[in-house]
């Protein structure tokens, strides 16, 4: 074989296996240049959700999300569960967390008591929105013991809240003498006294038993 028949073919064979490596890897052989196919990819969506609710004094109720939260996104609404009636708010504030937001009251929480807080606006810093439903709605309880808490008022209006926060009943006191006797009123209608007019008639008939006597001794 002659070296030009030989070079020939080590040159076809170079141009197949060129292609097939090109077709195989994706790749486009343009002279020196290769260019590789545009590889697109989406980043997940992660749904923006409530994770945490705390409350740090009696005005103020901390609330965690799952990702950095836009504050002035936010709104929500607290029910007291026992009366059925809204918390007024009075601001809702950021924190140096990004994910924290700190919502004050216009008044004091009551101790003990149950809330239920629905978050109906939200945003994320990626705009991602929360979903209505279980993922917005919390129910979250105020210690007893928390500071500053308001107190519900007695059902008895004549019980007396002690500073330890329980309710002593008032006692009641009879008026009387210490043994408990009482004095008998007096009888306005009694009887006369029989002692007078039976002696009174013992005498007459003395009396008259000793005249008849003395009457038959002169007949």
């Amino acid at each position: 074989m002659t070296r030009s028949p030989l070079i020939a073919l080590v040159a076809v064979s170079l141009v197949f296996v060129s292609t097939v490596s090109a077709a195989t890897t994706g790749t486009t052989t343009t002279g020196t240049t290769t260019t590789a196919p545009a590889v697109t990819t989406q980043s997940a969506e992660i749904p923006l959700l409530l994770s945490t609710v705390s409350v740090t004094d009696a005005m103020t109720v901390g609330l965690e999300f799952n990702q950095a939260i836009q504050i002035d996104s936010l709104r929500v609404r607290i029910i007291d569960q026992a009366t059925n009636e809204s918390v007024r708010i009075a601001s809702i504030t950021g924190s140096t967390t990004p994910r924290l937001a700190m919502i004050k009251t216009s008044t004091a929480l009551t101790a003990g008591a149950s809330y239920v807080l629905t978050i109906t606006s939200a945003l994320s810093t990626t705009e991602m929105t929360i979903k209505a439903g279980i993922d917005s709605i919390r129910e979250f309880s105020v210690p007893v013991t928390l500071k500053g808490a308001s107190l519900n008022a007695p059902s008895n209006p004549n019980a007396v809240i002690a500073a330890s926060g329980s309710m002593t009943k008032p006692t009641t006191t009879q008026s009387g003498s210490a043994s408990g006797s009482m004095t008998k009123p007096s009888d306005t209608e009694a009887l006369p006294a029989t002692g007078t007019p039976t002696t009174l008639l013992i005498i007459l008939a003395a009396i008259s038993a000793f005249a008849l006597l003395f009457v038959r001794k002169r007949a």
